[in-house]
């Protein structure tokens, strides 16, 4: 006769799952001997691989968490917790927005465009005195 099978508390693992808890912290808060004899039970109990197991129990553990970040942020007006959901789950971002567009007054820019045209000039004058092919 071999050993008996271990009995594996279900729902203490799942609860520990959920909170991100490995395997080793697992099996030791159990008084499991062995990672293996978990991974063998959740095979047997589950018909799926440890790893397997353990990311769905993960997600439903970040399901519920945003699910009661949620509930508080909307029941508790929590603004600290409205803005890292609204950041994290809504697309907002902390942003500095510049407008780029400047609006000169017409006398101005017709003096800015009346320099850059002496500026252009006098600088193909030069060109011209010092023989530079603007095509080199």
């Amino acid at each position: 006769m071999g050993r008996p099978r271990a009995v594996i508390d279900w729902e203490a693992v799942d609860d520990m799952l959920m909170k991100d808890i490995g395997a080793t912290t697992i099996v030791r808060r159990l008084g499991i001997k062995a990672e293996d004899t978990l991974y063998r039970a959740c095979k047997r109990d589950h018909k799926m691989d440890f790893s397997e197991y353990r990311q769905k129990k993960l997600a439903e553990g970040a399901d519920e968490l945003k699910e009661t970040a949620y509930d508080m942020a909307i029941r508790d007006k929590d603004k600290t917790l409205l803005i890292f959901m609204l950041k994290n789950r809504a697309g907002y971002a902390d942003r500095t927005i510049t407008d780029n567009t400047h609006h000169l007054p017409e006398e101005t820019a017709k003096a800015v465009e009346s320099l850059v045209e002496k500026t252009a000039k006098a600088k193909k004058e030069l060109d011209d005195e010092r023989g530079d092919d603007p095509a080199e």
